[in-house]
């Protein structure tokens, strides 16, 4: 008895799986970019929500024993966390498009806000160490970003730890920076937070720098 003829679907590979919309060699899936795209964007959402929640029954409570604050004070204060969680949430998002781009551009404009602190710095007086620091570090990030971009595994491990170790120095340091730039502190957070995106951003690409 002959055999039947098997039908194939015109472009199909023999063991080819279902078609996900993922291109393989593509840097992101973009289905999954967009899932997590909007996960990123709904807590930051409900956070803002809950902040503006706690943050009346704070100046509620404060009130009682320090007199009342101002609807302007509140409102910067609510405004701070607005911009520190939506930049962050957005650095977030552009990190699972496209996290090449985004790990190697936070660190470039580190650099640069390492050179204005350096000068802030020293303009105000502060002993010599930390704007020398400051300006060793600027200097450090654009060499370490060139290299890493590379693809220089050493260069893409020292740019990684570096900006890790920055963004939770940042953090336990904003209210340093508060003090000396005299902003507030929620704004003083957008520092690190773009920081720990670029540090998530690096590790997201570590498969790039397999030897």
């Amino acid at each position: 008895m002959p055999d039947e003829p098997t039908t194939k679907n015109p472009g199909s590979t023999p063991g080819a799986g279902p078609k996900t919309g993922f291109t393989p060699g593509a840097e992101v899936d973009p289905r999954a970019a967009m899932r997590i795209s909007a996960i990123i964007i709904g807590v930051a959402v409900l956070l803002n929500l809950l902040f503006l929640y706690l943050s009346g029954e704070y100046f509620l409570d404060r009130a009682k024993v320090h007199g009342p604050v101002s609807d302007g004070e509140i409102n910067s204060v609510r405004m701070g966390f607005a911009a520190a969680s939506g930049l962050t949430a957005l650095a977030g998002c552009a990190a699972v498009y496209a996290p090449r781009i985004v790990a190697h551009s936070i660190p470039l404009l580190a650099s640069l806000a390492a050179f204005v602190a350096a000068a802030a710095g020293y303009s105000k007086g502060l002993h010599i160490v930390l704007p020398v620091a400051l300006f060793v570090l600027g200097l450090l990030l654009p060499l370490l970003t060139w290299k890493s971009f590379e693809r220089s595994r050493a260069g893409w491990s020292f740019l990684s730890g570096m900006v890790a170790v920055l963004a939770v120095v940042m953090l336990f340091g904003s209210t340093k920076v508060r003090n000396v730039m005299g902003i507030g502190l929620w704004y003083s957070m957008i520092i690190p937070g773009l920081l720990g995106v670029g540090a998530a951003a690096l590790g997201m690409i570590r498969r790039q720098y397999r030897d």
